[in-house]
């Protein structure tokens, strides 16, 4: 649904929407969905999917657009988290490897 539409539905101009939804959530419009479709796919990772295939699944244009987002908000890499979490990361050249343990802080 488009920010006119919902605008035309509460029966507000598009910013006072904009202006509400961010009072009450703390966030724009945009920043709240692009959060629930992060949310989504890092479930879809620890599920075992495929980085291009979490992105597609979630709405991101390319797996590039959704690395540089999920570096953004998790503040890591997705191969960084895969180590986390230790489950099996996929290399650059399609190859499947064991994923290291983080030494302890």
């Amino acid at each position: 649904m488009t920010a006119e539409r919902l605008a035309a539905a509460a029966g507000c101009s598009r910013f006072a929407l904009y202006r509400a939804f961010r009072a009450e959530f703390g966030l724009a419009p945009s920043d709240y969905q692009r959060q629930l479709r992060l949310r989504h796919a890092r479930r879809l990772l620890r599920s075992g999917a495929a980085p291009a295939d979490a992105a597609a699944a979630t709405g991101f244009a390319d797996q590039a657009r959704f690395s540089r987002w999920f570096q953004r908000v998790r503040h890591h890499t997705r191969h960084l988290s895969t180590r986390v979490t230790g489950r099996p990361t996929a290399t650059g050249h399609g190859r499947r490897q064991s994923a290291q343990p983080l030494d302890p802080v």
